[in-house]
């Protein structure tokens, strides 16, 4: 048998030969592909740079094969071959070369025949006949073999350290040459990147040299000046400019990167806008600017548009009756428009001069002025705009509703600090509003009036009125008068606070005028009951408040379901944090009892294993030293003993490991079942050579659990697979993983815990089978449906299996038929990122 190198491969397990029957793949491999590739030497087309120097060695040498090989990750390709012609790559597990780049010093074999670990290549004992072997390795700046610069004969032949030395400077010598193509082809990618962006960018891209003749143009420029690109040559970079051209934007100095707009000519003479940015390079010696030219026509037409628009802008807001307005911060002083000062009745010369802050704050309405004067310095600390309604005073009385919204100007513009705004005058429609909500007010109230309490409370004469509903509320009769200390004396004592400060809010002038609170009521005879109010305060034109109205009703349903429902919630959580005590108890004596049994596993399998080491150690003894003193009989006895002791130790410490399964803690971490399963099949390596047994692995996931419980999983399922084969004929065992849905898993399949998706991992063999009869036993300790004679083992391996697969929340189930295989399915949940796996 030869040497087996494993692989793992786009998901398969892939097995490459190995004659050298040594280990070919360095610890540095993954490094090692990675500069190979990072030079794109492998399947590139032959270089006579590269066949010279093989020439050349080949002369040198006197040989009559000189080659330069790249050793790939299961290929050895030759960049150039003096010798051997059309063969341009070998298998690395035959090629010589794989043994000369695991040593930084050449490789040599001067009789082939003569070398232990060649006996088996191909290359030597096979018709090629190769003889005589001599590698250096091509080893890159970062120390990495990357190949070799070797030479054959077919003949031995001595190999001085003279010869050795010139063999490295050639290896040397490659590496330059392959770092020079390298830089080449980098320079040469860098080049047409450049060519690509002069090419494709949007814009005009003019090169000019230092007398200001036009050596390259793109086609973006071609197209914008209407001239051919041979055109263009002939062409100095002044000839583009129009005869009206006045240059906007600093002179460009001399060396120095600028950008100038510039009005410069179509080939019809037709003007063109553009931005000019220029940018000074050397070229061949000699001093060039690169002109980047982008047509700016439609802007400048733009802006032409929008100064139109600002004209007609200011047009509508006269029209309009909208104001603007500009508040300089540095200087607190604000300017505005016409429209403004014919609001306010004063001059536009005085408007346009600017009003102190002081006279624009003093025009607005008393009762508006400590609220906006609030928001004024709130927009100003945080820097952001407002937008806001409030009442103006002007000069013969009159007042007038508005609305303002300002925004600060944008820092970008470097302009001072700034809040611009505009004013609009809504008065007609603030009274409109102002009627109509009085009138939906009464109306809702009186509607409500017919099953609720309602009051009234008229601020300018101080007119109370309560409805018979409201007084009853309060425990009051009909006929009771009603004032501000008999409606606090029906309050609740420890509510009065509460009701006392809602209804100094609501009148508050500077709030809302809202008012919503529950609260206690107390008849006569000690009766309480629970009422909510709801009212609103009501402004005339002016602003001023005049009524006080409202409705209050009975909620002390409510409030007992609500008190109700909350001694439900406590009792409930009472009864949960009791029910979790209880768990939390039950849980530590599992733990306690989980501890104990561990202990238990331990002494009791240390204890059994110490003399049945003595057993075997005494058996070993008298078998070794004294068998000849005992007849046949008596051989058997004790061979027959030895059995039993090896048997009951295999037992014991698998008792254990089942044990183990049961009270250890699972580890929780990301296990890849690939690698889990090439350690397995490494383990196995000798067992697999010894049957023939054909693997087929295809890609298996990666998922939360511990890596030891899931190898123990595999090796048994791998195991079992390999022991229980059928005679003469070769073990083929197939192992494969699929997603599926847990809406899609077959009937009688229930994991210990449920998730939306499982990974199926499916192990099938071409063995003895079973009895489908038996699909559930062959899971239990100790069941076996074979002799000991025919299968060894302990009956174990399987319960261990479907423990392991249980602690990670999944279940294993087996199918079969005698004579044609088994199949063991494991489902295991799919990893949810948000809660753990296990």
């Amino acid at each position: 048998m030869v040497h087996v190198s494993q692989f793992l491969l786009l998901g398969k397990y892939v097995i490459m030969v190995n004659t050298f029957g040594k280990a070919i793949i360095p610890e540095n491999e993954a490094g090692r592909l990675r500069a190979l590739h990072h030079y794109d030497l492998i399947d590139s087309p032959p270089e006579e740079a590269f066949n010279n120097i093989a020439r050349i060695m080949a002369q040198v040498f006197g040989v009559p094969i000189a080659l330069i090989s790249l050793v790939d990750e299961q290929q050895v390709v030759f960049k150039a071959n003096v010798g051997m012609p059309g063969v341009e790559r070998t298998d690395r597990g035959v090629s010589l070369c794989s043994l000369a780049v695991l040593e930084p010093e050449p490789t040599v074999f001067e009789d082939a025949l003569r070398e232990p670990c060649l006996l088996a290549n191909p290359l030597v004992t096979g018709d090629f006949g190769l003889q005589f072997y001599a590698g250096a390795p091509l080893i890159t700046h970062d120390g990495y073999a990357i190949g070799t610069a070797c030479v054959i004969d077919k003949q031995p032949r001595p190999f001085t350290e003279a010869d050795r030395q010139l063999l490295v400077r050639f290896a040397t010598l490659i590496m330059d040459e392959i770092e020079r193509r390298l830089a080449f082809q980098r320079q040469r990618e860098q080049e047409e990147q450049y060519k690509r962006i002069f090419l494709a960018t949007s814009d005009a891209i003019l090169i000019v040299d230092d007398e200001g003749r036009i050596t390259e143009a793109n086609p973006v420029a071609c197209r914008l000046y209407g001239y051919a690109y041979d055109e263009f040559r002939q062409l100095n970079h002044t000839d583009l400019i129009h005869p009206d051209d006045q240059a906007s934007g600093p002179a460009p100095s001399e060396g120095a990167p600028f950008e100038i707009d510039r009005t410069h000519r179509h080939k019809t003479g037709k003007p063109i806008q553009v931005t000019v940015k220029g940018q000074t390079f050397t070229y061949k010696g000699r001093p060039h600017r690169m002109l980047a030219i982008t047509d700016i026509t439609l802007r400048k037409e733009t802006e032409a548009v929008l100064q139109r628009t600002q004209i007609l802008l200011q047009t509508a807001l006269s029209a309009g009756r909208v104001a603007t307005w500009l508040w300089e911060l540095p200087t607190n002083r604000i300017y505005a428009d016409e429209n403004l000062a014919r609001l306010v009745s004063i001059t536009n010369q005085r408007a346009a001069a600017g009003l102190s802050l002081d006279e624009f704050i003093n025009a607005i309405h008393p009762n508006d002025r400590k609220r906006v004067q609030a928001q004024f310095q709130t927009a100003v600390d945080a820097r952001q705009g407002f937008d806001t309604e409030y009442r103006i005073v002007l000069a013969d009385g009159d007042i007038r509703w508005v609305i303002v919204r300002a925004q600060f100007a944008d820092h970008s513009a470097q302009l001072p600090d700034l809040l611009l705004g505009v004013l609009v005058d809504i008065t007609d429609r603030k009274l409109a509003e102002l009627r109509y909500l009085e009138s939906e007010e009464q109306l809702k109230l009186a509607i409500d009036a017919a099953s609720l309490g309602t009051w009234d409370f008229n601020l300018i004469t101080g007119r109370v009125q309560w409805s018979d509903t409201c007084k009853e509320l309060f425990g009051l009769s009909p006929g009771a008068p009603v004032t501000a200390d008999v409606l606090l004396d029906r309050v609740h004592p420890d509510d009065r606070e509460r009701v006392r400060e809602a209804n100094a809010q609501a009148l508050n002038p500077d709030g809302d005028g809202q008012h919503n609170l529950i609260f206690r009521t107390v008849d006569l005879e000690g009766h309480q009951r629970w009422v909510h109010a709801k009212g609103k305060t009501i402004r005339n034109e002016q602003g001023q408040l005049v009524r006080f109205t409202g409705i209050v009703f009975d909620v002390s349903e409510v409030k007992q379901s609500q008190e109700a429902l909350r001694r439900s919630a406590e009792e409930l959580e009472q009864r949960v944090a009791e029910r979790t005590r209880a768990l939390n108890e039950a849980n530590q004596q599992l733990q306690k009892s989980n501890e104990s049994l561990s202990e238990f596993a331990y002494v009791a399998s240390h204890d059994l294993q110490e003399p049945l080491r003595k057993i075997q150690a005494f058996g070993d003894i008298l078998l070794n030293g004294h068998s000849q003193n005992l007849d046949k009989e008596g051989l058997d006895i004790l061979q027959r003993m030895q059995a039993s002791a090896y048997r009951m130790s295999n037992l014991v410490r698998d008792l254990l490991t089942y044990s183990r399964l049961s009270t250890q803690t699972v580890r929780h971490e990301p296990v890849s079942l690939t690698e889990v399963m090439a350690g397995v099949v490494e383990d196995l390596e000798l067992v697999i050579q010894d049957t023939d047994a054909i693997l087929d692995v295809g890609e298996l996931p990666i998922l939360e659990g511990d890596p030891m419980q899931l190898r123990q999983l595999v090796q048994n399922l791998l195991s079992n697979a390999l022991k229980f084969r059928r005679p003469a004929v070769t073990p083929c065992i197939q192992v494969q993983a699929t997603r599926v849905d847990a809406a899609d898993l077959p009937d009688s399949t229930t994991p210990v815990r449920r998730a939306p998706a499982y990974h199926r991992i499916r192990v099938t063999d071409n063995g003895i089978g079973f009895d489908n009869r038996y699909a559930e036993r062959i899971f239990q300790v100790f069941q076996r449906l074979h002799g000991r004679s025919q299968y060894a083992g302990t009956g174990i391996g399987l319960a261990v299996c479907q423990k392991v697969v249980a602690n990670h929340g999944g279940i294993i189930k087996a199918t079969g038929q005698p004579g044609q295989g088994a199949t063991f399915d494991i489902y295991l949940p799919v990893n949810d990122p948000l809660r753990p796996s296990i």
